[in-house]
């Protein structure tokens, strides 16, 4: 056991240093995700970013197993409803032993394909950057009983550093987009200058 919590720090320690490599938010996800499946087994895990104008989570990254073929991307889940929105309003991890048991909240959908495969067990934390909602991470499994409070916790530890690495790396996207807009007011405003000179000239 001490061998294995060993392994899993280091890890997670690697986890950490891979995740804030890069500043390109799609690649920065990509990696979040391939890096825990590589400590915690699952048919499907996906990011969600929190849009703040509409007051919605939004599936910005997803990965699957073989078996499921489904891509979450796009989906939009509301603050409060199902188990990614409860997470995200209450800014709290859920873990889910048996999804068909559970009484407390409910999935906003189950199906993972056209396979009728369906989640019965699922882990999810809140990504937080302080107290400010950032997005979520969530991991689901066929099989009952997948995730226990050790994944949850192996979860929650990687999430603070997942959470920087994606604020940072929105906000050079964020940054990028008003630099383009102050550019573009620039040329504008030579455009006119060059045009009031020219008319003057004439």
């Amino acid at each position: 056991e001490v061998e294995q919590r060993n392994n899993e720090l280091q890890m997670v320690h690697q986890i950490s240093k891979d995740i804030v490599a890069s500043l390109e938010l799609d690649e920065t996800l990509h990696t979040i995700l391939e890096r825990v499946g590589q400590m915690i087994e699952y048919d499907g895990a996906e990011i969600c970013l929190y849009d703040k104008a509409e007051d919605l989570l939004r599936v910005r990254a997803w990965a699957g197993s073989d078996s499921v073929h489904v891509d979450t991307r796009g989906f939009e889940y509301q603050m409060g409803k199902g188990f990614t929105g409860w997470i995200a309003e209450n800014r709290q991890s859920l873990l889910v032993t048996d999804v068909e048991a559970h009484k407390e909240q409910q999935p906003v959908r189950r199906q993972l394909d056209d396979d009728q495969l369906v989640v019965n067990s699922f882990v999810g934390v809140p990504l937080l950057s302080g107290n400010e909602i950032v997005g979520t991470i969530e991991l689901v499994s066929t099989v009952k009983g997948t995730y226990l409070p050790h994944e949850q916790q192996l979860l929650e530890t990687i999430a603070p550093q997942a959470a920087i690495a994606i604020y940072n790396a929105r906000k050079v996207i964020e940054r990028e987009k008003l630099l383009k807009d102050q550019i573009a007011s620039l040329q504008i405003e030579l455009d006119e200058a060059k045009r009031t000179q020219q008319v003057e000239e004439i």
